[in-house]
């Protein structure tokens, strides 16, 4: 089936560009951010649609998607649900239209395309004249937190978990870089490196980001706008402080032959804080991370790695990965593309309709 998708966010577009491009049974016709004539949609079977401003949808997007051609399905995959379902209704009945809601269940953009989007397209289903309220679970897993846990109550922090090894430091650099500085989370970060190196990296990376970046100290505060490392030759936990999350080193013995190792990182994360956390896992030779993902599934937390093709090693991404507990497995950009839309896109999303 050839797709289209309109979508007047880039970093929308392209997430769903390359969801469509891995999805064997649709074709990629082409992405815009604008919707082109009638003419130019023949030959379509469906349009993925979001045609957002700062005030809302369209209206003159949403015309030129109502004289589609009878047979292109229609996805409005938006965050304007309410007016995105009031001109569904307002189509013909015999019209293939559907509204997936972008923010539903805290879901990621990569769990709403392969849990419903691309079901929903493939199954050939008259019309759906509404909001899609439930999306199917990824990889037969637990399903996630709902929405509310995801979205920071007062006092209480969101936290990003990274593991990574071979190929680790680059691929940090680069995630740490494309992220927001106003990020609304606190980043964490276990690097398999040998001793003395961990504290040089740190200053690198607070000279090369935006980030207050330093290494681990005990009882060191989390706080939003700073990314802590794991120092050489100790494992980095979380606990809880007299005044939020802190880090806590010990030096317990080694596990999958590392010290510190990604899986207690993970692990106290979940104990702690589960449904508020996202982790990832970049590059890495090794299993470690593995079993620490596993508990940030069952507590809730996202989970996402790197992919085989953007990775030194797919060691620790991979198993991650096999094991299926991965939300989603992507590039260093699209991860972080992804946590933006976790932690820092409601808020400037708000910004935006209020300007």
């Amino acid at each position: 089936m050839r797709v289209a998708i309109v979508d007047t966010s880039a970093i929308d577009r392209r997430i769903t560009e390359r969801l469509v491009d891995r999805a064997p049974e649709l074709t990629l016709a082409w992405a815009s951010d604008e919707l082109p004539d009638a003419e130019t949609a023949r030959g379509l079977g469906a349009v993925i649609l979001d045609p957002s401003g700062p005030s809302g949808l369209d209206s003159a997007a949403l015309a030129r998607a109502a004289a589609l051609p009878d047979g292109v399905a229609i996805v409005l995959f938006t965050r304007f649900v309410a007016r995105a379902e009031a001109w569904v209704r307002s189509l013909d009945p015999g019209r293939r239209a559907s509204v997936v809601d972008k923010d539903a269940r805290g879901n990621s953009q990569v769990t709403a395309f392969t849990g419903t989007i691309l079901p929903w397209i493939l199954e050939g289903e008259p019309r759906s004249a509404g909001l899609v309220h439930e999306l199917p679970t990824p990889m037969g897993q637990a399903k996630p937190a709902p929405a509310e846990l995801h979205r920071r109550p007062s006092g209480v922090q969101n936290i990003v978990v990274i593991g990574a090894s071979t190929g680790g430091p680059a691929a940090i650099g680069d995630l740490l870089r494309a992220l927001p500085a106003d990020l609304d989370a606190s980043i964490c970060i276990t690097q398999h490196m040998p001793d003395g190196f961990t504290r040089r990296f740190a200053e690198r990376l607070d000279a090369t980001t935006h980030f207050d970046v330093a290494e681990a100290t005990e009882g060191a505060p989390l706080s939003n706008g700073r990314v802590l490392i794991a120092p050489s030759g100790r494992h980095f936990e979380l606990a809880n402080g007299a005044n939020g999350v802190i880090a806590t080193l010990t030096d317990a013995p080694p596990e999958n032959w590392c010290r510190p190792a990604v899986d207690r990182l993970f692990q106290s994360a979940a104990l702690l804080h589960g449904p508020r956390v996202v982790a990832v896992v970049l590059t890495g030779m090794g299993r470690d991370g593995e079993s620490g993902a596993a508990a940030l599934r069952d507590a809730g937390a996202r989970i996402y790695v790197q992919d085989e093709a953007s990775s030194v090693v797919w060691g620790m991404p991979g198993a991650v990965a096999r094991a299926g507990y991965a939300d989603a497995i992507d590039d260093i950009p699209t991860l972080a593309a992804l946590l933006d839309q976790e932690f820092g896109r409601i808020a400037r999303g708000q910004r935006r309709r209020t300007s």
